[in-house]
């Protein structure tokens, strides 16, 4: 799936400005240029996990260039259900950004941002489904529906 500036901006809850601004401080967003630019959903999580870090720690955005390659890799998986059960670990002095998954344990000799990303995964789900993601019970089971066969014309 590919997401335009505006559908960003209104997933991660970016003015125009920011994002303008965001495209040119962290290398992962700069490829997104041209007529028709696009973000994959590995941006969108990226870009929303830089918006949370952002957003706790009161960070310049500048303080995360060096480390957005890496985040926005790890963001980039799949696995959505795999990452949420993760923290990152963000050493900003040297741009080192690893996915710890429960259990894990973090090399800690030097300031690091424990992150987790469930609650940024959790809230693009539901912007992305328009639901808590929980899926209500059908009424009734589903049932296969056979098609007729066609009939064929003559042509005359």
């Amino acid at each position: 799936m590919r997401y335009t500036p505006g559908q960003l901006r209104d997933l991660v809850g970016l003015s125009q400005e920011t994002l303008r601004h965001w495209r040119t401080t962290l290398p992962p967003l700069q490829g997104s240029r041209g007529r028709a630019p696009y973000f994959t959903a590995g941006q969108v999580l990226g870009t929303a996990t830089v918006k949370a870090v952002i957003d706790e720690f009161g960070l310049p955005v500048r303080s995360l260039r060096a480390a957005s390659s890496s985040l926005f890799a790890i963001c980039s998986q799949p696995n959505w259900e795999a990452l949420g059960a993760g923290h990152l670990a963000i050493v900003l002095r040297t741009g080192d950004v690893t996915l710890l998954k429960q259990g894990d344990l973090a090399d800690l000799s030097c300031p690091t941002i424990l992150f987790p990303l469930s609650p940024v995964i959790e809230k693009l789900r539901t912007a992305l489904l328009g639901a808590s993601g929980d899926q209500t019970a059908l009424s009734f089971p589903p049932v296969s529906i056979a098609r007729a066969p066609r009939a064929s014309r003559s042509v005359r």
